[in-house]
């Protein structure tokens, strides 16, 4: 663990606390390439790993990125974390939950409670519609 993981979470932080400290909103669309958001994933293993996962669940991590990125830069994000050993098990867990959220909508361009998701990224085709 790194000492400012450590120091933050003597110090009380939470990832919350943390993602804006890093400023990690700035990443936006280059999420994927950001060494900032490396950095609070990192914290957010090592808070998990220090209280357990059940201090900041799958979907609060999923929702904190949802605030600074849309899904398919997310998806992108949490595929290139799968390449560093220490953060692949987590990326692994968070693109779960993202996977089984899509399964579970009807239709792919809205979100669990059939509000319309915004974004460019979204398709429009019926090809990719759950629709029966």
């Amino acid at each position: 663990m790194k000492l400012s993981n450590k120091l933050w979470i003597h110090w009380g932080k939470n990832p919350n606390d943390v993602f804006q400290y890093l400023k990690i909103s700035k990443a936006g669309a280059k999420l994927d390439e950001s060494k900032k958001f490396i950095q609070w994933f990192r914290f957010v293993k090592d808070y998990r790993d220090k209280k357990g996962a059940r201090w900041f669940l799958d979907y609060e991590i999923y929702r904190s990125l949802l605030k600074v990125a849309p899904e398919a830069k997310i998806a992108t994000a949490l595929q290139s974390l799968k390449d560093i050993k220490d953060l692949k098990n987590l990326a692994e867990i968070v693109q779960n939950y993202q996977f089984k959220l899509w399964v579970g909508r009807k239709d792919p361009r809205t979100d669990g409670n059939g509000e319309r998701l915004e974004g460019r990224d979204i398709p429009v085709s019926t090809l990719y519609s759950f629709n029966t």
